[in-house]
């Protein structure tokens, strides 16, 4: 079997690490893990806004008309900003 002959040695690759242990190559961060927080923040601050929102116009009209708010309005107030947090 003189005609066989070893596999050439790929100048990007050792053959062992230390000891005889194979090379421990660090892996490529995925591309989704850089975009996840970016789209987090599209899915998450618009209803947030919309919630803070409709929150201020509601506690505006009942400052400008003279009207003392109910125990109720300030219940539901406070219920929808703490859904919103």
């Amino acid at each position: 079997m003189s005609h066989l002959r070893a596999p050439a040695a790929r100048a990007d690759r050792r053959e062992g690490g230390r000891h005889g242990r194979p090379v421990a190559r660090p892996v490529p961060a995925l591309p989704e893990t850089h975009i996840r927080p970016q789209l987090m923040r599209l899915a998450v601050l618009p209803p947030v806004a919309v919630a803070l929102s409709g929150c201020a116009a509601v506690l505006f009209t009942v400052r400008s008309t003279g009207a003392r708010p109910s125990l109720t309005l300030l219940a539901v107030l406070a219920g929808a900003v703490s859904v919103t947090a």
